[in-house]
């Protein structure tokens, strides 16, 4: 029998962006598709896997670094298929959307079994929400929604992989080396399609670190039960299964994040002020508290996206240079929230894996581990 919700909701989707199909190439678009001589039918693939997004090389002291070669191949055969014509982009962008919608779906059933409502309302809002804009109708927000589908893929399979642990676990007879291969074998997709949504986009590796959560949380669960009914931490096997995978879990970051330090030459990107003028303030002052800021005014973007921009840079967004600025009150209402949110999520699983997935993948974003050429980028909000 068909999905009717996931089908309903991803044909909702393109409805939704239906009218960018007529649109032309704007802004990142012109450099990142039309003057990008690796997208040209003559250059050999092989450049998508040395240059940047941009078709710099990596090497080369002006690169972004932004290595997404799974998204530009996407670009490659767009233009291989209908040239540089701007429809058949757009087209791809908005049946991608779709996808991630239908997938959506199938991830919020594992979170909200038996509630088609909340399943329902969580795909609408993610099919229609206002903060895709940037990302459907700019092509070059393709890497997010490539990104973000891989991401949903790499949950799915994390929690087959969960599920056939615990259904291992749960066997009195001794696993079947059938049982454990299967269970590996999710894993090993986890895996792979957290590096497929890291070669989308730099933050789909974040996706590792949601799987880590939820298995913590998982083992957390077991711990409380057994403590309410006075019994030890579930079988040695359990405990076994679960050290495995988060030792996988870890190491395959650690191996991915490495992987992605070398194809950079482990030099992080320089950027014009211009970019984001907050990491180039002289004050420590003013960078602490507008860094502070800007995830704050990124969460109110999620709730309330009454005001959107394709372009936050320069002086969109002043500096915050005393703490007499009424700003920093919209930072502390946000932080606390975060707080409240997460002592809620003690209880309530749904909350932790969702608090999971929008703190970590926003992460990267935040100018907390690194400098990022943005203040404010609404496509990065794509999978928060």
């Amino acid at each position: 029998m068909p999905d009717l919700i996931a089908f309903g909701t991803a044909f909702v989707a393109f409805l939704a962006f239906y009218n960018t199909l007529s649109a032309d190439f704007v802004y990142d678009d012109s450099r990142a598709i039309l003057q990008n001589d690796d997208l040209l039918a003559t250059a050999p693939l092989t450049n998508l896997f040395t240059n940047d997004f941009w078709g710099t090389p990596l090497s080369h002291s002006g690169s972004h670094k932004s290595y997404r070669p799974l998204c530009s191949i996407t670009f490659k055969f767009n233009a291989l298929w209908s040239g540089f014509h701007p429809y058949s982009f757009h087209l791809v962008n908005v049946l991608l959307h779709s996808l991630a919608t239908y997938l959506f779906v199938a991830f919020a059933k594992t979170t909200f079994p038996g509630s088609r409502s909340s399943v329902f309302f969580s795909a609408m809002i993610f099919a229609l929400h206002p903060i895709h804009s940037e990302a459907v109708a700019g092509i070059v927000g393709r890497a997010d929604i490539l990104a973000g589908i891989f991401f949903l893929l790499a949950l799915l399979a994390f929690k087959k992989h969960q599920k056939s642990m615990a259904k291992n676990d749960k066997s009195k007879a001794k696993t079947s080396e059938k049982s454990v291969a299967k269970s590996d074998k999710y894993l090993a997709l986890t895996i792979f399609f957290a590096t497929c949504a890291m070669f989308s986009k730099e933050q789909g590796v974040t996706v590792l670190g949601v799987c880590f959560v939820m298995e913590l949380s998982k083992f957390s669960q077991k711990y409380s039960q057994k403590c309410q009914n006075n019994n030890k931490i579930g079988s040695k096997k359990g405990q076994n299964n679960q050290m495995w995978t988060l030792f996988c879990l870890v190491v395959s970051t650690i191996g991915l994040l490495t992987l992605r330090g070398q194809l950079m030459g482990f030099n992080p990107p320089q950027f014009a002020k211009a970019d984001n003028p907050a990491s180039a303030s002289d004050s420590l002052l003013a960078r602490s508290l507008t860094l502070a800021f800007l995830p704050a005014f990124n969460g109110f973007l999620l709730l309330c996206p009454s005001q959107l921009s394709f372009d936050w840079s320069m002086d969109a967004i002043p500096l915050i240079k005393s703490w007499s600025d009424p700003r920093n009150v919209l930072s502390a209402v946000f932080y606390a929230g975060l707080l409240a949110l997460a002592y809620r999520a003690r209880k309530v699983p749904s909350v932790t894996l969702s608090l999971a997935v929008m703190v970590l993948s926003f992460l990267p974003a935040t100018n907390l581990l690194f400098y990022v050429g943005f203040v404010v980028a609404e496509r990065v909000l794509y999978i928060p």
